[in-house]
């Protein structure tokens, strides 16, 4: 738990950071590496699932200019799963300057996401997700840094 806490404390947002890892069991005992792991396992299970309903939105969506920001953000969250890949890849190696870059790029990827939604008069129906993947991404970040 002395590890969640020293993890959490230095990302954006510590409350997050604590409720989410305090929802896996593979947490309790963890050391820095595999708290790495659970949150880009998580992060990962985020993106995909965030993926599949802005496909589903794209799929039925009649505007073509919400048809085309929704397939603009699909995109983004492909090259976040992509991110996420290269990062697990990149700890395994001891890489953390590699998972510190991809987890970075996951962040913009989301933002991106948010501002390609919230294009007038549109607004975005994945301002939380979007946050979320961020936040899960900055736990990545910091463990990577902490290692």
């Amino acid at each position: 738990a002395a590890v969640v806490e020293d993890l959490c404390s230095k990302t954006r947002d510590p409350n997050f950071c604590k409720t989410v890892l305090g929802r896996d069991a593979r947490t309790k005992a963890a050391g820095m590496f595999d708290l790495a792991l659970v949150a880009i396992d998580m992060a990962s299970t985020a993106a995909s699932d965030t993926k599949a309903k802005i496909h589903t939105l794209h799929l039925s969506e009649t505007n073509s200019k919400l048809k085309y920001y929704y397939q603009a953000c699909e995109s983004y969250y492909e090259n976040s799963l992509n991110g996420l890949s290269i990062a697990r890849d990149h700890l395994k190696k001891q890489d953390y300057v590699g998972v510190n870059e991809a987890a970075s790029e996951v962040e913009d990827d989301a933002s991106y996401c948010e501002d390609a939604l919230n294009n007038p008069p549109f607004k975005s129906a994945f301002t939380k997700e979007n946050s979320d993947l961020q936040l899960l991404a900055d736990i990545v970040i910091n463990a990577a840094n902490l290692l």
